[in-house]
């Protein structure tokens, strides 16, 4: 008789994914924790989430190219980047993050 696979407690964080495009081609999801004007403000809170929480920050440069982004994951879907989005805000009190497209 085969085991049967346990259930992944649902306290297990998610970890983030590095491509950015499903290989559907559908657009993904991020969670953006801050905006910066110099990359040395990024840098900074980068390395607080990193500090912090399990999980991986990286710094991208917003759509004018004025500003710097610190995300968190690439997210084939939507509600899985919401979860991330509530552990973030509950957890570790980043209360202004929020969900975002990647392009």
């Amino acid at each position: 008789m085969k085991d049967i696979p346990k259930a992944v407690p649902a306290e297990v964080k998610i970890q983030p994914k590095t491509q950015e495009v499903s290989s559907a081609g559908k657009p993904r999801s991020a969670v953006q924790v801050g905006a910066f004007g110099t990359r040395q403000g990024a840098e900074s809170v980068k390395r607080d989430v990193e500090k912090r929480t399990s999980y991986q920050a990286k710094i991208a440069p917003s759509t004018s190219g004025r500003l710097f982004l610190i995300v968190v994951g690439s997210y084939a879907d939507r509600d899985s980047a919401l979860k991330v989005r509530d552990d973030l805000r509950r957890n570790f009190g980043f209360s202004d993050c929020f969900v975002t497209g990647l392009k």
